[in-house]
C-alpha cells in the first residue's frame, strides 16, 4: 500500500503579519510540502507505467507550448511597438493620416516582414493613435496589461456596434484585441462570483499597484505550486458534506498551505485528473462549428439516428463524431466542484477546481467506479480492517481530513480505477452495460450507499489538499472482464434494477412490510418534508444546533398520523394492513426528522412499490387486447413496454401535481388562521413555491380545503360528544408530550403544544346537528367561503374540467344526511376488534426500538 499522505513534508510558520499578532499567538498555520516520488514508476503494470510516462510527455510538450506562446507573445508586442513608431514617424503624428498608409512601407521602416506587418496592422494603429493623445493622466503608473486591454476597449465600442456579419479582414479591431477583453470580462465575472462563495477566496489573491491601491487577481500556477510561491491557503472551518448542517459542515479544518503537485507523488492521482472534464471554453476534439452544431441538436430533436444525421448535407460528418457531439450536447461536461456537496462552482482552471473537496469526473469515458461508504471509522486501523475483508479492494480510498479527531476515517469514498485505455465509452452498449453491473455490484459487496449509483462519477476528489488519499492497490487493476467474473456479475443488474432491490430491502430491513406498498411511506415522507418546511415558514420550527430531531420525529409522527391528507389513506385499511401502514409512518416520520434542513428534500419522483400497479396492469391489458394480431412477440412487447411506462408517468405527474395542491392548502389554512383573506401574493410568500403553480393550482387548492372541512362535519363527531358507556373499557389515546413553543426543543413545564399541522383545527366550521340540512354556510368556515364563492361555475357544455363549484354542488339546499353521534370515520374504528378509539399517541412509547434505536431522552 502506498500513502500519498506521507509524501507531505509538514512544518510549523506563524500566520501571516496581515492575519494580525493576536492571530499569529492564537495558532501556528501548517504548511505542507508534496515532495515528488523518484519511485514513483516502482512495482507499477506495465499499462501504469506506460500512462505516467506518456502523461508526463504530454505535460512537458504542454509546458513548450506555453513557452513558445509567450515568446511569441513578446514578439509581437515588440513589433507591434515598431510598427506604431513608424506610423506615427510617416504620419507626421497625425491620427487621421496614420490610417491610410501603406503597410509595406510601414513594414520597410519598422523592419518587420510585410506578412507579420499586415496581422498587426489594427493593433499598431491604435496603439499610434493612442500615443498622440493627450492624457498623461491616465497612461502615469499603467501597467503594459492595463494600457493593452484600455486600447483593446476603445478599439472595440468605437465604429460599428455589430459586428458579427463582417468578415475578420472588415472589422475595425483585432482578434487580439477581442480575445483580450473576452477573457478579461470572464475573469471579472469569476472575481465576482467567487466572492460570494464561502470559502472560494483562496485562489484569489491581492497586490498594490504602482499607485498603492489593493486590487484583485486570479492565483496562477506558478503561485500554486512553485516551491517559493503562495500555495494553497486553506481557510479554517467546517467543509464537506451539506452545507445546510447545523455548523455549515462534516469535518473542521484548521489554517494550513499546501505547495505543490499531488499528481507528482501517485499515478492514481495522475488517472483521476485526466478522468475529469475540462474546463468551461476548452472544447475536446469533435465538432466545433456552431452551425453544424445546432443542425445535428435540431436533427436529434425530430427522432432522427446518428447515421441519418451523419447523412444529412448540412452536417456530413461520420457517425462516432455525431455521436460525440451529441453526448455532448445532452450531458453538462463542465466541471462542478465545491468544499460542500450541494455548493458547487465552475472554476476557470482546471487545477481550481481540483482543488476542492466534492467534483465530478467525465461522462463520456468511465474509467473510475465511486462507492460511497457512508460511515465514520473511528481509527485508521479499523478501516484497513474492513478494507482487507473485501474480496475486490479498491485502488484509493480519499475522505476530507478532520483536524478535531485526526485519527477519524470520515465518511470515505472507495474509488476503483480500470486499467488504462481499458474504459468505456458512451456509445458502447456492452460495455456500458457490464460497466453498469459491476459498478452496482461493487456497492453492494462493500456496503455503499446505495443511492451512491444515482451518480458514480461524484467524487471526493483525491487532488484537493483538504482531503486524505491513500493508494491501496497500485499493482493490479482488474479489467471489467475480470471484475465480472470475480463478482459473478448480472448483466441484467444495472444501476436502476439494483438500486430497487436494495431499496426494498431497506425499507424491509427499517421495518416496513414487504407487501404495503411503498405508496403510503412515500406520502408520508413527502407530507412530513412538506409539514417540517411549513412550520420553519411559521417561525416554528429551527435547524440548529439545538434541535433533537428525536423529538421531532415524535412530533412528525403525531402529525402524521392524525393529517388530513393520511387519513384518506388509512382509513381504507383494516386490521393488519392498517398495523403495517402506521409502522411506515413512524418509519419515514424518523426519517423525515434524520434528513430534514441537511440539504435533502422530498422529490415529486420516485420508486413507489406497486403504487400504480393497477393502472400499469390496466394499460398494458389494453394494449394486449387492441394489437394487431401480424406483430411479432417482440413488437408486441415492446408495446406493452411503452403502455407500462406511460402509466407509470401518468402517476408520477399525477402525485406531483397532488403534493403542489396540498402546499397550497397548507398555505391558505394559515393564512386564514390570522383572520385575512388568502391570496396568491400571501401563498406564494408562506409556501416558498412559484406564483405560476399556485394560480394554475388554486382552484383545486380551494376545492380541496372545502371538500376537507365538509368531511370534517359529517364523518367526524363534534368535540363535546362524551365517551359512550359501552365503549368505558377502550384504551384512549395519551395526551401530547409537553415541548417548547419551538418544535424539536423540549422544554418541562411548558404551555402546551402548539397544533401539529394546519389541518389539527377545523373548529372555525359550524357543527353540524344530526339530519340537519347540510349548506356551505353550515359547513365552511366563512373565510375559507370566500374562497369558494371565488370559484369559476362549471359549464358542463365547456368541457372544462371539474375542478370548481361542481366538487361541492352536492351541498345545494334540501340534501340531508344523517350520521351517528360519533361520526362515521370513528365509528368504523371502534368495530375493530382489540383496537383502540385512536392509533396516534404523543408518548415516546409507540416507537419501537427496531425503528428508533436511540434510548429515549431522560
Amino acid at each position: 500500500m502506498t500513502d500519498s499522505s506521507t509524501t507531505h513534508s509538514e512544518s510549523f510558520t506563524h500566520a501571516s503579519a496581515d492575519a494580525g499578532p493576536a492571530k499569529a499567538r492564537r495558532r501556528p498555520t501548517v504548511v505542507r510540502v508534496v515532495m515528488p516520488r523518484p519511485d514513483l514508476l516502482d512495482d507499477l503494470p506495465d499499462s501504469e507505467r506506460d500512462f505516467s510516462i506518456e502523461s508526463r510527455k504530454v505535460v512537458q510538450r504542454l509546458a513548450d507550448n506555453r513557452k513558445q506562446a509567450a515568446e511569441r507573445r513578446e514578439r509581437d508586442e515588440a513589433d507591434i511597438e515598431s510598427l506604431a513608431n513608424a506610423m506615427l514617424d510617416l504620419g507626421d503624428c497625425d491620427p487621421e493620416s496614420i490610417r491610410d498608409l501603406p503597410i509595406a512601407s510601414v513594414a520597410a521602416m519598422a523592419e518587420v516582414d510585410v506578412k507579420r506587418a499586415e496581422r498587426l496592422q489594427r493593433d499598431a494603429y491604435w496603439l499610434a493613435r493612442d500615443l498622440v493623445t493627450d492624457e498623461p493622466a491616465k497612461k502615469a503608473g499603467e501597467s503594459d496589461y492595463e494600457r493593452n486591454l484600455r486600447i483593446a476597449t476603445t478599439a472595440l465600442t468605437s465604429g460599428v456596434y455589430r459586428t458579427r456579419h463582417l468578415k475578420a479582414a472588415d472589422k475595425h479591431y483585432s482578434p487580439r484585441q477581442a480575445r483580450l477583453v473576452d477573457d478579461h470580462c470572464r475573469q471579472e465575472e469569476y472575481l465576482r462570483r467567487m466572492s460570494d462563495e464561502p470559502r472560494a477566496q483562496s485562489h484569489i489573491v491581492e497586490r498594490h499597484d504602482a499607485d498603492g491601491v489593493v486590487t484583485t487577481r486570479h492565483q496562477s500556477a506558478r503561485d500554486r505550486f512553485d516551491p517559493g510561491g503562495r500555495g494553497y491557503v486553506g481557510s479554517a472551518g467546517y467543509v464537506g458534506g451539506s452545507s445546510t448542517q447545523e455548523n455549515g459542515g462534516t469535518v473542521w479544518q484548521n489554517e494550513f498551505v499546501e505547495k505543490g503537485k499531488r499528481t507528482e507523488t501517485s499515478v492514481l492521482t495522475q488517472r483521476y485528473n485526466a478522468a475529469t472534464p475540462k474546463p468551461p471554453g476548452k472544447r475536446r476534439k469533435g465538432i466545433s462549428s456552431k452551425k453544424v452544431l445546432q443542425c445535428i441538436a435540431y436533427l436529434d430533436g425530430i427522432g432522427k439516428t446518428p447515421e441519418e444525421i451523419a447523412a444529412d448535407d448540412l452536417v456530413n460528418e461520420t457517425v462516432s463524431r455525431v455521436k460525440g457531439a451529441l453526448h455532448r450536447l445532452r450531458n453538462d461536461t463542465r466541471h462542478w466542484t465545491g468544499d460542500n456537496n450541494d455548493r458547487r462552482a465552475v472554476h476557470m482552471k482546471k487545477w481550481v477546481a481540483l482543488d476542492q473537496i466534492h467534483g465530478n469526473t467525465r461522462t463520456d469515458c468511465r474509467e473510475i467506479i465511486r462507492g460511497d461508504k457512508d460511515e465514520i471509522f473511528e481509527s485508521f486501523h479499523d478501516f484497513m480492517e474492513f478494507i482487507n475483508t473485501l474480496p475486490v479492494p479498491p485502488q484509493q480510498a480519499v475522505w476530507p481530513r478532520d483536524d478535531q479527531f485526526p485519527e477519524r476515517v470520515t465518511k470515505p469514498h472507495l474509488l476503483w480505477y480500470l486499467p488504462a485505455d481499458r474504459g468505456v465509452w458512451y456509445d458502447e452498449s456492452t460495455g456500458m452495460a457490464m460497466f453498469e453491473a459491476v459498478a452496482a455490484a461493487l456497492t453492494v459487496m462493500a456496503g455503499c450507499d446505495i443511492g451512491g449509483l444515482a451518480n458514480v462519477g461524484d467524487c471526493k476528489q483525491p487532488t484537493s489538499p483538504r482531503n486524505v488519499c491513500i493508494d491501496i492497490e497500485t499493482q493490479h487493476l482488474p479489467d471489467l472482464s475480470e471484475l465480472c467474473k470475480i463478482l459473478d456479475v448480472d448483466l441484467k443488474q444495472n444501476l436502476a434494477v439494483t438500486m430497487r432491490q436494495q431499496s426494498v430491502a431497506s425499507m424491509v430491513a427499517s421495518g416496513i412490510s414487504e407487501t404495503q406498498s411503498g405508496a403510503i411511506y412515500s406520502l408520508a415522507w413527502k407530507r412530513g418534508i412538506e409539514l417540517c418546511g411549513l412550520w420553519e415558514r411559521l417561525n416554528q420550527l429551527r435547524v440548529d444546533a439545538d434541535l433533537d430531531r428525536r423529538r421531532l420525529g415524535v412530533e412528525v409522527c403525531d402529525a402524521l398520523l392524525e393529517d388530513r391528507f393520511m387519513a384518506d389513506q388509512l382509513r381504507t385499511l383494516r386490521a393488519s394492513a392498517l398495523t403495517a401502514a402506521e409502522n411506515s409512518i413512524r418509519v419515514a416520520a424518523k426519517k423525515v426528522a434524520e434528513s430534514y434542513g441537511r440539504g435533502l428534500r422530498a422529490s415529486s419522483r420516485g420508486y413507489d412499490l406497486r403504487a400504480a400497479e393497477a393502472e400499469v396492469k390496466k394499460a398494458v391489458a389494453d394494449v394486449r387486447a387492441t394489437a394487431s394480431s401480424d406483430l411479432t412477440s417482440a413488437e408486441l412487447k415492446k408495446l406493452e413496454v411503452h403502455a407500462a411506462q406511460s402509466a407509470g408517468q401518468v402517476y408520477c405527474n399525477r402525485t406531483q401535481v397532488e403534493r403542489s395542491v396540498r402546499r397550497i392548502a397548507d398555505a391558505m389554512l394559515e393564512i386564514s388562521k390570522t383572520g385575512a383573506v388568502p391570496d396568491d401574493k400571501a401563498v406564494t410568500k408562506l409556501s416558498g413555491m412559484d406564483i405560476r403553480t399556485v394560480r394554475n393550482r388554486w382552484d383545486a387548492a380551494v376545492a380541496l380545503n372545502a371538500a376537507n372541512a365538509i368531511v370534517a362535519v359529517v364523518f367526524d363527531a363534534p368535540p363535546t360528544v362524551p365517551e359512550p358507556v359501552e365503549h368505558a373499557d377502550t384504551t384512549t389515546a395519551t395526551d401530547r408530550a409537553k415541548c417548547s413553543s419551538v418544535r424539536g426543543v423540549t422544554a418541562t413545564g411548558s404551555p402546551g403544544a402548539k397544533p401539529g399541522q394546519p389541518g389539527d383545527q377545523l373548529s372555525d366550521a359550524i357543527p353540524a346537528a344530526t339530519g340537519e340540512t347540510l349548506t356551505l354556510e353550515t359547513t365552511i368556515p366563512a373565510i375559507l367561503r370566500t374562497l369558494v364563492d371565488g370559484l369559476r361555475p362549471w359549464n358542463p357544455a365547456s368541457g372544462a374540467p371539474q375542478t370548481g363549484r361542481a366538487l361541492l354542488e352536492f351541498c345545494r339546499p334540501g340534501f340531508r344526511i344523517y350520521r351517528s353521534k360519533l361520526g362515521i370515520r370513528e365509528e368504523t374504528r371502534r368495530q375493530l376488534k382489540g383496537r383502540p378509539a385512536s392509533g396516534k399517541s404523543g408518548s415516546l412509547d409507540h416507537l419501537d426500538d427496531d425503528i428508533w434505536p436511540e434510548a429515549a431522552p431522560a
